[in-house]
């Protein structure tokens, strides 16, 4: 087999993604052996990820903020803390599933029912704390998929 990007080159390595062939100096290109196309490939999938959870932070604190469920507060931020709330709850998941991804495999109903109410309360009061680290984090991430080559 021969390198994809250089045929007159004889392959040392395959692509971990799609196979092609690649010579010491392609398969050496990047940390991983991967040829330049899958390279962008990935890049575009994970900047069309960022950019959707970003976009789905957003869509659940406007929803948040519309919904207003805070509005006992009587204040005026109850529609930002609303906003907030709910944002924070999916970033909770987010985070507490990155740290500790445990689930539960078998119980009674009564186990399902407290594990899921746990898990909520857990996301929840996660969530209200990290929602700010997590969303720069992935901002963050998002940036360095756009520039980085």
């Amino acid at each position: 087999m021969n390198c994809f990007n250089h045929p007159s080159l004889t392959a040392v390595a395959q692509c971990v993604d799609c196979g092609k062939g690649l010579c010491v100096e392609c398969a050496s290109a990047y940390k991983e052996t991967i040829c330049t196309n899958c390279v962008k490939a990935r890049r575009r999938k994970s900047i069309t990820a960022y950019t959707l959870l970003l976009s789905f932070y957003a869509l659940l604190f406007i929803l948040g903020y519309r919904w207003d469920f805070m509005a006992v507060l009587h204040g005026s931020d109850a529609q930002i803390w609303s906003g907030y709330i709910l944002m924070s709850i999916f970033t909770g998941y987010q985070f507490v599933n990155a740290i500790a991804p445990f689930k539960m495999t078998s119980g009674d109903a009564a186990s399902w029912n407290f594990y899921y109410i746990f898990k909520f309360i857990l996301y929840l009061i996660v969530g209200f704390f990290t929602a700010p680290l997590t969303i720069a984090w992935n901002i963050f991430k998002l940036i360095r998929s756009i520039i980085v080559r």
